[in-house]
């Protein structure tokens, strides 16, 4: 197969991973950052839905914008990337939905084109990107490869993708804990008007019913049902929010049933060994607690995943795309799910693939690199999932 050749990479952070800033003020005052530990003026972030589930920013003095990327986890990854095309940052709103972002991303390609294509600077117009993309990122490719395919992509990386949701998001609407720890717990009423996060709720098999019927999150009737009282003044904005959420996750594009040259130039890398919250029980009805109460206490965990995203999530195209597992190493203890880019192997495994797809040697000294020839159930009474090896 003869490699395609692109003239510049994109790269794409996950949710969370780009500061949010309010610039209707003479000083842009950030007021989402994931290292940031005071937020006195989260409440800005609310979003309010038209007819068409546009979200728009609530509060009448705020403009909500992208800034910048968080540096502490993609700055090493980006200054150690080898390659000599030019690398563009596409910072996004990822409380927006996937699909709005992937017309922004559209925009951004087309931007960059005219760009190059004006300037004498460049060698020759930017008509063909390879894309990097961690964690939520992959959503917004997916959408965007579902809305015009691949006629301006070559290569592709995905890092510890959520293909299929995490549980994480589950606790998050909950809690405010889970996607966005150490938060405020009214960051959890703030989450219900994220349609880009509540897409990331597991659509996996990873919450049953005390019947064994499986819990679908996107189904509001399955929810716990004091979020969903009248009396709760987010109840509403939580159901309008998941609703625009589940027509935007029903139109990510499957990558697995793409025709095998495209698949070739497509490699997933996660994480393995970290405990990761892999399923949960629902009980329709307990003594003193709201119906369809979610056990989070007694959430099910195992090392099968990167401490957010399950195998089960981010393993799940291993049969038709390469899907290889940076294993578990004291050298690289704390890069799980949010820190893999900071992975040196990772590091080495992106800048290979992205010089060569179709000549591309996966091996590392010491063979903690590995790729993933199966995803099987384990054998209990509590949903999981591991991985093969080789």
């Amino acid at each position: 197969m003869t490699d395609i050749q692109s003239d510049a990479i994109i790269f794409l952070p996950g949710i969370k991973g780009t500061t949010l800033v309010n610039t209707n003020r003479a000083d842009y005052d950030t007021i989402w950052s994931a290292i940031q530990s005071q937020y006195e003026d989260i409440d800005l972030l609310e979003l309010s839905f038209d007819a068409d589930g546009i979200g728009y920013d609530s509060w009448p003095k705020s403009l909500i914008k992208p800034g910048q990327i968080e540096g502490i986890v993609y700055s090493e990854f980006l200054r150690d990337l080898r390659t000599d095309k030019p690398v563009y940052l596409f910072n996004y709103d990822w409380r927006q939905n996937s699909h709005e972002n992937a017309k922004r991303l559209q925009a951004f390609m087309t931007m960059l084109y005219k760009k190059s294509k004006a300037s004498s600077r460049f060698k020759a117009p930017l008509k063909r990107f390879d894309l990097i993309a961690h964690s939520h990122g992959a959503n917004v490719l997916r959408q965007l490869t579902a809305i015009e395919g691949f006629r301006r992509v070559g290569r592709i990386i995905l890092a510890a993708p959520p293909l299929m949701g995490a549980l994480d998001t589950v606790e998050a609407v909950l809690t405010g804990e889970g996607v966005f720890p150490g938060v405020r717990a009214r960051v959890r009423k703030l989450i219900r008007t994220f349609p880009g996060a509540l897409e990331l709720l597991p659509t996996y098999h990873s919450a049953q019913f005390e019947d064994h019927d499986p819990v679908d999150f996107f189904n509001q009737s399955h929810w716990q049902d004091n979020i969903l009282q009248p009396d709760n003044t987010h109840a509403s904005a939580f159901i309008k929010t998941l609703n625009i959420a589940k027509n935007v996750q029903a139109k990510l594009h499957d990558w697995s049933t793409l025709k095998k040259s495209i698949r070739d130039r497509i490699l997933i890398i996660v994480r393995d060994g970290y405990e990761t919250a892999q399923s949960v029980n629902v009980y329709k009805t307990m003594e003193d607690e709201p119906r369809n109460f979610v056990d989070l206490d007694h959430m099910h965990f195992s090392s099968n995943g990167d401490g957010t995203v399950p195998h089960a999530s981010s393993c799940v195209w291993h049969h038709k795309i390469l899907t290889l597992v940076a294993t578990d190493s004291w050298r690289y203890r704390d890069y799980g799910h949010g820190f893999i880019l900071k992975d040196e192997r990772v590091q080495k495994m992106a800048s290979r693939f992205l010089s060569d797809s179709s000549n591309f040697d996966w091996s590392m000294p010491g063979h903690s690199i590995k790729r993933v020839t199966a995803l099987k159930p384990l054998n209990s009474d509590r949903p999981d999932w591991h991985i093969e090896m080789e």
